[in-house]
């Protein structure tokens, strides 16, 4: 048996042989490499300050990805049938004594001093609170006018699911959590709840893993786990089935039969956090994002400066075609900046010359080819065809 020592706290990892040992070195090395704090800041994507930390400073390459996720999302939403809202950010505790936050959840969620309170001498003025999640202002709104059944519309939550994370290539797999020690509502409540999720989970087909006592406080859950290209797994979606907030929240839909009926909640996250799904895809594709995705799809790069003119009409063409287009008309070297372009791991870099402006045509280099060197002459209106085809959302 074969043991990797730790220098800094002493303990070890044992293998049964050399070639377990040296692939785990080698994943380490490699994960190391993929560490997306050190990409954020090598690819110029974030950056913190201990002013907020934990907070994200986004770029604009930075928050290019972060709004194409956005707006990738927001499509599929609506081509689901979701619609789209916005809430307060800031509520009274009555919201989360009756959603159950308060009791079950306080510790974890950002309390607001109320002024008035604490003149008043009450033991404990923070009254309000920043909402740590969407759903209870959510349940607010739907009381606000009377649902009927036509206006309701189901959403294949585990099949949209699957679409996003197949799109970005990562696999997953599924665990079942059940109530945990502190939880809302009586036993039959949860029997039934688990037993529709349980079922739902078995029609589908879906293998799972059982986490008894691993349900949120008000309801039964299937937790979705991805697996990156190095094999690592990662906690990330989630639907949850929630029988307590209708009963709480006195939420009612009109049925066929013209009476009111207990709608049932369905709480989902695929993203989670956009700021932990970019740091995971970083580190899955080691900064080198699909076309659709890249921060930068396009980097152009002149032989000679009395092309430049024409590059920029190039710059314009792409831009008017939503591509993500960068060009560098600093007096470097088109070497260089040729190298600069495939450090910063930009899908497309072509390189213009006199020929390819009498021609109206792109030379191009694509980054992770396997041979770097090799240029693939193309017209313009081609490129751009092959651009909109690898740009669309997937």
């Amino acid at each position: 048996m074969i043991t990797a020592t730790s220098r800094c706290s002493g303990s070890g990892t044992a293998f049964f042989d050399q070639k377990g040992l040296d692939t785990w070195l080698q994943q380490r090395e490699e994960a190391e490499k993929r560490d997306h704090r050190r990409l954020g800041k090598d690819l110029d994507l974030f950056h913190f300050h201990p002013f907020s930390p934990g907070a994200a400073f986004w770029t604009p390459k930075g928050t290019a990805i972060y709004t194409v996720l956005s707006s990738y999302m927001r499509k599929l939403a609506l081509e689901n049938g979701y619609v789209e809202i916005k809430t307060p950010l800031l509520y009274n505790k009555g919201l989360w004594e009756t959603s159950g936050h308060w009791g079950k959840y306080k510790e974890n969620m950002f309390l607001i001093e109320d002024s008035e309170a604490k003149a008043a001498g009450d033991p404990d003025p923070h009254n309000f609170s920043l909402k740590p999640m969407n759903c209870p202002s959510h349940h607010l709104y739907y009381g606000f006018r009377k649902q009927s059944y036509r206006e309701r519309r189901g959403a294949a939550l585990v099949k949209l699911l699957d679409h996003v994370y197949n799109a970005v290539g990562l696999k997953y797999s599924a665990k079942f959590a059940t109530r945990p020690p502190q939880r809302i509502g009586d036993d039959a409540m949860w029997d039934r709840a688990e037993a529709s999720l349980k079922s739902a989970l078995d029609g589908l087909g879906l293998a799972y893993e059982l986490k008894p006592g691993d349900g949120a406080f008000y309801g039964p859950k299937i937790d979705f786990d991805v697996s990156d290209s190095l094999g690592r797994k990662w906690q990330l979606g989630t639907i949850q089935l929630d029988y307590a907030a209708p009963e709480r929240f006195d939420l009612t839909y009109v049925a066929e039969d013209g009476k009111p009926h207990r709608p049932v909640v369905l709480h989902r996250a695929i993203y989670g956090s956009f700021e932990r799904f970019i740091a995971i895809l970083i580190e899955h594709f080691a900064g080198a994002f699909p076309v659709w995705l890249a921060p930068i799809q396009v980097a152009i790069v002149t032989v000679i400066d009395r092309v430049n003119d024409h590059a920029r009409t190039v710059v314009s063409r792409l831009a008017a075609n939503g591509v993500r287009v960068m060009f560098d008309d600093s007096n470097g070297m088109m070497k260089a900046k040729i190298r600069d372009a495939s450090l910063q791991k930009i899908p497309y870099t072509i390189v213009i010359g006199e020929k390819e402006v009498a021609s109206d045509s792109v030379s191009i280099r694509t980054f992770g080819a396997a041979d770097q060197q090799k240029m693939e002459t193309m017209t313009f209106d081609a490129f751009a065809q092959r651009l909109a085809l690898e740009a669309r959302f997937p």
